[in-house]
């Protein structure tokens, strides 16, 4: 969903950055409580893996669309 944006939101940054910045919060806070609340502090691998894959892709699509948005 965040790579669709990058063509159909980033001709207006501002549009862009409120989507795929809600986007990735919403995905950030469903593993924050999957880790908090149901398996706790020792929780599994693929949690924290998830977590890390959703930061850097949020990274890559920001710079993708910044540079979208400035050709």
């Amino acid at each position: 969903m965040a790579g669709l944006a990058i063509g159909a939101l980033s001709s207006c940054s501002r549009c862009f950055y409120g989507y795929v910045d809600g986007l990735n919060l919403s995905a950030l806070a469903a593993l924050i409580y999957q880790l908090l609340m149901e398996r706790g502090i020792p929780s599994t691998f693929n949690t924290y893996g998830m977590v890390a894959l959703v930061l850097t892709y949020w990274l890559v699509i920001r710079v993708s669309g910044r540079r979208v948005h400035e050709a």
